[in-house]
């Protein structure tokens, strides 16, 4: 977790603090759901954790996007990031990642990229 949140000070604060925010909320809310409901595994991870990731990291998304000044791009950039860090999450089990260093890279990454 403290890669990858290191490698988000790389960027902007403005992503870099939407990164963050969003692996501390969504990846807790995915474990959290993931083990209380998951019934659909997939690749070692419940579909339920996922859908739970998606939901949260867009509201997060949203709270910061009311929260902080950002541009035009934030909200589109946003959530391409928050989707493709979903599937990051999904997959990061099977790819034998380590999803506190990749959700937080992905986000950077993919918000950087759509500027």
């Amino acid at each position: 977790m403290m890669l990858g949140t290191l490698f988000c000070l790389l960027f902007d604060k403005e992503i870099s603090v939407t990164a963050t925010a969003v692996l501390l909320v969504a990846d807790t809310a995915a474990a959290i759901v993931g083990m209380a409901y998951g019934r659909t595994s997939i690749f070692g991870k419940s579909l339920e954790g996922s859908v739970a990731f998606l939901f949260s990291g867009i509201i997060i998304l949203i709270f910061l996007g009311v929260l902080l000044p950002h541009g035009p791009h934030y909200f589109p950039s946003g959530a391409t990031a928050v989707i493709a860090a979903t599937f990051i999450e999904l997959y990061s089990k099977k790819m034998h990642m380590n999803d506190n260093f990749s959700i937080p890279a992905t986000i950077c990454i993919v918000m950087w990229g759509l500027r």
